[in-house]
């Protein structure tokens, strides 16, 4: 028996249908479920030939276990063992190595610590931050927001200094990137499963979280598709979203007020576990 786990969160939009996709296809032997946890045993055996994980990345158990689920054989969707790589700074490193336009992005040292972290401890860091070098380097206005994570929460468009040290101060123990903060005129996201399949769905950030997503007559094949496969491909995902814009530069966040530039120009690949679902909530 080859049966199928599905471990989610809030979200509710895909579950079911994923469940009842594979389940209506009457496969001899194949089945699906969610996954359900209480407690897990060192030897304990377990029933899934096949886990596809949409949450894990926000329940420390969740990605415990997925690990040593794969470690015995499973199969895990996205690999757990990367989790620790998935961030936007090391992204943009992998996707200007194969050829991808990214934004101009500066990894910001943490604003506050876990405890026993003391001065003594940070005798490394350069004191006090640079904040006008920075912005000098990304540009203004700029985009502060976390370097791991998704679904719009913590992000701040930054016009000046002060704005950015307002912003950096609220951040707490999050890992913080400043990044170009980029006009365009049409913005897409781009869902590729197994490094290979790409569908390009027109997305309205500046909607309500339901309505982001625009089912409409975008183009399946963009010129920069080629751009989006060969981030995949560079990258650990076997789902993953990549957000694409006609700009005259790229970003991961994009500004509601258009160009006049009509070059196409993908961006930095984004893993679907930290990305916000069709019906508006995150994951959690």
């Amino acid at each position: 028996m080859a049966t199928i786990g599905l471990l989610v969160g809030r979200e509710n939009t895909f579950p079911q249908p994923f469940i009842d996709a594979i389940n209506g296809r009457d496969i001899p032997g194949v089945s699906a479920e969610l996954v359900k946890l209480g407690g897990t045993a060192l030897d304990e055996e377990l029933p899934y030939k096949v886990i596809v994980d949409r949450i894990s990345h926000e329940i420390p158990y969740y990605r415990c276990y997925l690990k040593s689920a794969a470690f015995q054989g499973v199969t895990v969707i996205n690999d757990p063992f990367w989790w620790g790589s998935d961030d936007k700074f090391l992204e943009s490193h992998i996707a200007r190595r194969v050829g991808v336009a990214v934004p101009k992005t500066l990894l910001v040292p943490n604003k506050d610590y876990v405890e026993g972290v003391t001065g003594e401890s940070l005798r490394n860091l350069r004191a006090p931050l640079d904040w006008e070098a920075m912005l000098d380097y990304v540009g203004r206005p700029a985009i502060l927001k976390p370097a791991i994570g998704g679904g719009w929460k913590n992000v701040y468009k930054v016009n000046d200094a002060a704005d950015l040290v307002r912003c950096y101060d609220e951040s707490g123990q999050l890992q913080m990137i400043l990044q170009e903060f980029i006009h365009f005129e049409q913005y897409v996201r781009c869902i590729c499963l197994g490094r290979e399949h790409i569908r390009v769905l027109h997305y309205e950030p500046g909607n309500p979280f339901h309505e982001r997503y625009v089912m409409d007559d975008t183009p399946t094949s963009p010129p920069s598709c080629t751009n989006v496969w060969r981030a995949t491909r560079a990258s650990w995902f076997r789902r993953s979203a990549t957000t694409w814009t006609p700009s005259s530069s790229p970003s991961a966040t994009a500004s509601p007020t258009p160009s006049t530039s009509s070059t196409p120009r993908p961006i930095l690949i984004r893993s679907l576990s930290s990305s916000t679902t069709s019906s508006g909530s995150s994951r959690r």
